[in-house]
């Protein structure tokens, strides 16, 4: 783990692109450089799922309050503003379901590289949730960013809910809807 002056500048470039996407005002963390063979020991969840760590460019841990990017992708906006993004919302992947966790933030993603003329590649594992996210940013977008950089996880869901119209979000799989 170390931290990588080409991943900083990746990461200036990131927060300034959120700032003036999006029109919040948003915090930094740290940010380290990690090998790929050690994404198990450090996100102890993909020991259960191999299948996916080929996958993993980047990862944010919220009891850390720490980026980490796997070596290779220092250089990777879209990757480094996900991460940056998960890194100032009230959604974490310990409250909140992986459908609206990432799928929402992937939008988020999609529309800040879109509105600063950068290219965007679509994570095809969660195409329906992020078409989902999609429509309802369209529809709601300052309700939604509103939500999303809330401090308040219940104030949160209660706006993410009233614009979606789906009660108990937080508790409800993707299949579901």
């Amino acid at each position: 783990m170390r931290i990588d002056s080409t991943a900083e500048k990746t990461y200036n470039t990131a927060l300034s692109a959120i700032r003036e996407t999006l029109g919040v005002e948003i915090r930094e963390c740290r940010l380290f450089l990690v090998e790929k063979k050690a994404l198990p020991e450090l996100k102890p969840d993909l020991k259960e799922k191999p299948h996916i760590l080929n996958y993993v460019r980047g990862f944010y841990d919220p009891k850390k309050d720490t980026i980490f990017i796997v070596s290779g992708y220092e250089e990777d906006l879209q990757t480094i503003l996900h991460e940056t993004l998960h890194s100032n919302s009230c959604l974490h992947s310990t409250n909140t379901p992986y459908w609206v966790y990432e799928g929402l933030t992937e939008a988020l993603t999609e529309h800040i590289l879109t509105m600063k003329g950068l290219s965007y590649s679509e994570n095809l594992l969660i195409s329906e949730e992020m078409n989902f996210w999609r429509r309802v940013f369209q529809a709601h977008k300052e309700m939604v960013i509103e939500a999303y950089f809330s401090r308040d996880p219940e104030k949160c869901y209660a706006t993410l809910e009233e614009v979606t119209g789906i009660r108990s979000l937080k508790n409800k799989d993707f299949r579901e809807l």
